[in-house]
């Protein structure tokens, strides 16, 4: 185990100084897809999504205190989606639009600085390739008689390890990424149905309890 460590300590130093921006990329990047993925397991568990469904029943078909006080008891997301609609007198398709979007932040939390790392990471690379060429090259001008080929390959090796580097943690972001982007939008699609819900029948919100009493009799 310390050799390996050791072997891995002397590539990371073979890299040169972008190696340090990468490792700080590649740590972001692990600590934000755990927390993403807590997140919407929490968020989309079997339990809170029959939770949601009933919520959405509720918003289309029961009275403003019934929707209410469903939502009171419902725990995450959905159920303060759920309150903040049923509070409304009455949900306008406009309204129902703005509470979704206020709900939007909380859901794509951290995805655009994923994003941004998957796309940085290479770029990183990428530009330790142009120092470890350039610093090649220096080694060759310099030298003119004789060429240490030790400096030599470490240019190259500097070039070849933060390109690898850079990929490597592009690669290994993009698919958990592409997942929690699929969590992402399965979620405001829920959320938008919430809304919905809410707004599809304005009477389900203010209890019309004289045409139930008119129907009853």
């Amino acid at each position: 185990m310390t050799q390996a460590w050791t072997q891995a300590w002397n590539v990371f130093e073979r890299g040169g100084p972008l190696m340090w921006p990468l490792l700080a990329l590649a740590l972001l990047a692990a600590v934000l897809l755990i927390e993403r993925a807590l997140f919407f397991l929490l968020l989309n568990r079997p339990a809170r999504l029959r939770g949601n469904r009933q919520l959405t029943a509720i918003l289309r078909t029961q009275p403003q205190n019934t929707a209410l006080k469903a939502a009171a008891n419902t725990p995450g997301l959905y159920g303060r989606v759920a309150h903040a609609l049923a509070s409304e007198p009455q949900v306008t398709p406009s309204l129902a639009s703005q509470i979704t979007d206020d709900a939007r932040p909380a859901v794509e939390r951290f995805m655009p600085t994923l994003s941004t790392i998957i796309t940085a990471a290479p770029l990183l690379g990428i530009l330790g390739t142009v120092l470890g060429i350039i610093q090649s090259f220096n080694v060759i001008s310099a030298q003119q008689t004789r060429i240490d080929l030790n400096a030599l390959a470490g240019g190259i090796a500097e070039a070849l390890i933060t390109t690898g580097a850079g990929l490597a943690i592009a690669l290994l972001t993009v698919f958990p990424y592409n997942a929690l982007r699929t969590q992402v939008d399965r979620s405001l699609s829920r959320i938008e149905t919430l809304a919905e819900a809410a707004a599809g029948d304005p009477k389900a919100h203010h209890g019309d309890t004289e045409s139930t009493e008119a129907e009853e009799v």
